[in-house]
């Protein structure tokens, strides 16, 4: 249960990251950017390495 609950968690982060360093970025802050790349990388941080997420070409190699 712990290590579902932890992977949410660092999910959860992962996705903040990336809002606050996209939004950041378009409204031309830079220290929001970079608060948002730190969240981001911790949220990397909590996930089991097993659990890493994908991205789309990353799953279409390993399914082959």
């Amino acid at each position: 249960m712990n290590s579902t609950k932890d992977q949410v968690e660092g999910n959860v982060r992962k996705i903040k990251g990336e809002i606050k360093e996209t939004a950041g970025h378009h409204i031309n802050n830079p220290d929001l950017e970079r608060e948002g790349k730190d969240i981001k990388i911790v949220g990397k941080q909590d996930l089991p390495n097993e659990h890493v997420l994908m991205s789309g070409k990353e799953k279409a190699k390993t399914k082959r």
